[in-house]
């Protein structure tokens, strides 16, 4: 059962219209910016489950997957992540406005509940403490996503007037990341390591450590991510491990991602969801066959089905003659994406008996490759599927922001890059990833003493399989400087054997200038402050 911090932070979510900013345009605009607002503990704390609201979403994790080469949208759906990918963006785009303004609506509300909250009565220093904690947190997140995307933004701790933010310039991401750092250095002593159970999905200690690691490893800093990443694993910042189900419904990976195991010891931030009140579906990207007559539109990339590697722990290559391609295959691909010939398994919502379905991706008129709304990939998502769906297949799963597993694979890139790698890491971050996984041949599970390169090639698969289809794909090819590699090429049609045919569905197109979004233009003509543009554009 969901838990009452949950009830209450969803809750605020109708509110969250009327606190909206479309631009830097921060002038007062509604009651909650004034001081006669401020007049409860209660009033306050809507204003923080306000903030947990804007920080993040179901449909920012998979637009961020769109950006990638993890998932591909139809042509007639998500139009704009797709001419991102085939370098035909412009700042004109709705995609790169609403980003913008998404941001800073959140940042508004930090802000103004940083400038009010004193006014709030019969608040303790410890309750004030504790809200501007979780504030200062949201806040630094939303700041850190708009530097990964135009690099240098309009960086501001405080409320500011119209008038302010007609003069107001981009100060370079570089400053932005050090203040930023400075406040999580101040917020993780102020935030709980652990909370109660009725407090369940509130900002802890470890979230904000695990931030400060993904600023040094996105800059390059593999020293202190690694640091940061080694005390989160020492326990710390409280304790975490990977998660382990002793009744499995599936199995332990795909069981994690399921509203039955929420705030599990794996989980360090999450994106609350709740029945009735805020809920989403999966139904536009699994196999029709199993929701009815939906259509099915966002689809995973044969890119990212053959990355998961043997049993035996070899990467993938193609067979050469025509056996099937998904044979003694890593399980997290089918843990993660629907391919030829899967069992698509479910709980049958009146008896509560399992129920299987194989499903046909080369020739079934429903579910086959290019049949009506059907996948043009070759494959349709597993990942997110819960058991616990209702009739109309909507799920009320939380959405997993930060997990132990990536400190883990964190630290083992940080430690590979800082030349020291080595079996007590492996045994400490990829093995147990692996045995999780549900791998139990040794030359899988055994440290494979290779040099830096290789093992680079090893760790970064393994980040790409361990954490597919939430969010974070596209933020690592940037951040590797890898989009002229991985993100200039054809997206090519499933492989299903050694001798299918295949062919080019869609062509990436990655330069230099895609390294960076362009400022919204409307925002350059409102605030001329705000040029130049970023190069490209």
């Amino acid at each position: 059962m969901k838990n009452t911090f949950k009830y209450i932070m969803v809750g605020i979510v109708a509110l969250v219209a009327f606190w909206g900013c479309n631009s830097l345009d921060q002038a007062p605009t509604n009651k909650f910016e004034e001081n006669t607002f401020w007049t409860s503990k209660d009033r306050a704390q809507m204003v923080v489950n306000m903030a947990y609201n804007q920080m993040y979403g179901v449909d920012k994790m998979w637009s961020d997957e769109y950006l990638g080469d993890n998932m591909i949208a139809k042509r007639d759906r998500n139009p704009e992540e797709r001419q991102i990918r085939q370098g035909s963006a412009h700042p004109g785009m709705g995609l790169f406005a609403g980003e913008w303004a998404w941001a800073y609506g959140g940042i508004k509300t930090t802000n103004v509940f940083m400038d009010k909250v004193h006014l709030v009565p019969n608040l303790s220093a410890e309750e004030r403490q504790a809200m501007e904690a979780q504030i200062r947190f949201i806040r630094a997140y939303l700041y850190f996503r708009l530097t990964n995307f135009y690099g240098a933004v309009p960086f501001f701790l405080g409320d500011i007037t119209l008038e302010e933010a007609k003069v107001m310039k981009r100060t370079p991401r570089a400053e932005v990341i050090a203040a930023l750092h400075k406040e999580l250095d101040e917020i993780i002593p102020q935030l709980p390591q652990t909370v109660p159970a009725s407090r369940n999905g509130e900002i802890r200690q470890a979230a904000a450590a695990m931030l400060k690691a993904r600023f040094y490893l996105y800059d390059g800093d593999f020293e202190n991510a690694a640091k940061i990443c080694g005390e989160i694993i020492e326990g710390k910042y409280g304790h975490y491990e990977l998660f382990q189900t002793k009744t499995p419904v599936y199995s332990s990976y795909e069981d994690l991602f399921t509203s039955a195991n929420e705030f599990n010891a794996e989980v360090i931030l999450s994106y609350s969801m709740m029945p009735i009140i805020r809920e989403w579906s999966l139904n536009d990207k699994v196999p029709n066959s199993t929701v009815g007559s939906m259509g099915a539109y966002f689809f995973p990339t044969e890119s990212l089905a053959k990355e998961y590697i043997r049993l035996d722990g070899q990467p993938f290559e193609y067979p050469t003659t025509n056996t099937s391609c998904y044979t003694d295959r890593d399980p997290r691909m089918d843990a993660t994406i629907v391919r030829h010939n899967a069992v698509w398994r479910d709980v049958d919502l009146a008896s509560g008996a399992a129920t299987t379905k194989t499903i046909n991706i080369v020739s079934d008129a429903t579910d086959g490759i290019n049949k009506g709304n059907a996948t043009e990939t070759g494959y349709y998502v597993r990942k997110w599927f819960d058991p616990a769906h209702r009739a109309d297949m909507k799920i009320s799963t939380d959405i997993i922001m930060m997990r132990y597993a990536d400190v883990l694979l964190m630290y083992a890139e940080s430690m590979n890059e800082i030349g020291q790698m080595s079996e007590q890491v492996w045994n400490t971050t990829i093995r147990p990833i692996r045995e999780r996984a549900g791998f139990t041949q040794q030359s899988a599970l055994q440290y494979p003493n290779l040099d830096q390169a290789a093992m680079r090639e090893i760790i970064r698969r393994e980040r790409r399989c361990e954490l597919a289809l939430e969010g974070l794909r596209y933020y690592d090819i940037i951040r590797w400087n890898a989009g002229l590699e991985l993100l200039n090429s054809d997206l090519m049609s499933a492989k299903f054997t050694g001798t299918t045919a295949q062919s080019s569905i869609f062509k990436y197109k990655f330069t230099s200038r895609d390294m960076l979004w362009p400022v919204p233009q409307s925002q350059i003509n409102n605030y001329p402050s705000l040029a130049p543009q970023n190069s490209g554009y």
